[in-house]
């Protein structure tokens, strides 16, 4: 069993099993749920052209024939909102029904037809029925792939849904699509932009144990979203695995460490390791002004402040000090400490 398989096991067993039934029931409705009249399926608020296109394909294929493919897609591209989508997945199963009773297929549609329904269904902001395009056994013939549940892992990204993300990989582990690097660099970054670093750590040990290769910029995520929170067991443990993987050092992640350095009292040594690995003046003035102005409002925010206020101040003055001990030409002062939010120019991880 490869580690890739393993991660699938590791998110299925974490699965409850009430999740899992309800899984279960909706993807084995029985085609005779399809059987039911135009009248039926049609609801107010459906795309007129796409109620006409479906009802010509109903038509078509009552009479025995195969609709052209032309039309089928046609009435994908025409989808706008959930009604359209579930008229168009009435036409596809009716289709696969269809073609399966002439024998003219005996297998799922290719990905060409599976991504015109997923992308009609993210387009109708219908998610839940996207999440039927990466279905290991569904009555539509959809073909599942790490793909499609990319793209819905980037449009819950996208629309700020840590839900869906959460719904994308559990039906991933329940329907044996492997997760990829980009599904763990889309549900890494979800969880660092809202805010849930305890998901994101979690998430990204059960993806490394896996065998998943984490980028640079994945690494840098990981690390500084824990040494934000003053989680500096995750930190270091993530820290770890960088090192393992023969990374060089970033400015983002010689920061991060330094910031665990702060956090366990040791201000010399995050002097140490600010100056070894960031050697660009500009870029390290930037960073500094987040850690003495920003960092801190972060981090008393998610520690007992009275316990640790004191201690971190005094600590970060001391780095300031080792620093320009040490050569450097610092431009921020502990007076500016917890003063309020940095921003960076660039998409970096302070």
């Amino acid at each position: 069993m490869s580690r890739l398989e393993l991660c699938s096991k590791l998110w299925s067993s974490r699965c409850s099993r009430g999740v899992r039934r309800a899984l279960e029931i909706d993807r084995h409705v029985s085609v005779a749920a399809f059987s039911r009249s135009n009248h039926d399926v049609a609801a107010s608020g459906t795309n007129p052209e796409v109620e006409k296109i479906h009802n010509e394909l109903v038509e078509t294929m009552k009479s025995q024939r195969i609709p052209q493919s032309a039309l089928v897609f046609s009435l994908l591209e025409n989808c706008s909102s959930p009604q359209d989508v579930k008229l168009a997945l009435d036409a596809v199963a009716r289709l696969r029904t269809t073609k399966a009773v002439q024998g003219q297929q005996q297998a799922n549609f290719g990905s060409k037809l599976s991504q015109s329904v997923l992308d009609a269904c993210l387009r109708a902001k219908d998610a839940e029925n996207a999440l039927k395009t990466i279905w290991e056994h569904n009555i539509y013939g959809f073909t599942a792939s790490s793909e499609s549940a990319n793209q819905i892992l980037a449009y819950a990204r996208a629309q700020q849904d840590l839900v869906l993300m959460q719904k994308t990989l559990r039906t991933m582990s329940l329907n044996s699509v492997t997760p990829t690097r980009a599904t763990a660099e889309i549900a890494l970054r979800i969880c660092k932009e809202q805010g849930n670093h305890k998901l994101l750590h979690s998430l990204a040990k059960e993806f490394h144990q896996s065998g998943l290769k984490f980028s640079t910029g994945l690494y840098d995520i990981c690390i500084s979203t824990s040494a934000n929170a003053g989680d500096t067991k995750h930190a270091l443990e993530v820290q770890q695995w960088r090192s393992k993987s023969k990374l060089p050092y970033t400015t983002a992640t010689a920061f991060a460490l330094a910031k665990v350095q702060l956090l366990k009292r040791k201000p010399k040594e995050a002097a140490q390791l600010i100056q070894a690995h960031v050697q660009e003046s500009e870029e390290k003035d930037m960073y500094l002004r987040i850690l003495v102005r920003a960092w801190p409002v972060e981090v008393l925010t998610r520690k007992k402040r009275s316990v640790i206020e004191a201690n971190l101040r005094e600590d970060v003055g001391a780095l300031l000090d080792e620093l320009r001990a040490l050569g450097c030409n610092v431009k921020v002062d502990v007076a500016d400490f917890g003063t309020g939010k940095e921003t960076l120019r660039k998409p970096v991880y302070a």
